[in-house]
């Protein structure tokens, strides 16, 4: 039988690697932990705002909400993905909007990617606050 070296503790020194905020906040710990919607959020586009709750969209399409930072806030987010398409539901904490990211590719624009969502999951458009210009 191999016996394994206990793997030692962080160093004194080191402070949490998941703490947001200036680059110097990590003390001397040589990594930085990324919450997985830091990876979302770098590959997809916001392209609409709406005032419902992440959750009544997230069950609308029998979604489950998941729970991650970035370097704001916390994240409450779903990502899904409908017809060749990537989409993600995602609410900070200290907010009450629902923000809906699209991943852009060939085969929808902006336009036609806001279009369509909005018409599987809401049947009143006044829940839009904001929606991303055609680029």
């Amino acid at each position: 039988m191999i016996v394994l070296a206990p793997i030692p503790e962080p160093d004194p020194e080191w402070r949490s690697a998941t703490l947001s905020g200036n680059p110097g906040s990590f003390g001397v710990n040589p990594v930085r932990q990324l919450g997985v919607w830091s990876v979302v959020e770098a590959v997809f586009r916001p392209i609409l705002t709406l005032t419902y709750p992440i959750e009544d969209l997230s069950k609308r399409l029998v979604l489950t909400v998941e729970r991650s930072w970035d370097s704001l806030d916390d994240v409450k987010f779903s990502v899904f993905h409908w017809e060749d398409n990537d989409f993600a539901f995602a609410q900070r904490k200290h907010g009450d909007r629902t923000v809906i990211w699209h991943r852009p590719n060939a085969s929808w624009s902006v336009d036609v990617a806001s279009n369509r969502i909005l018409q599987l999951i809401l049947p009143d458009p006044e829940g839009v606050v904001w929606r991303a210009e055609h680029v």
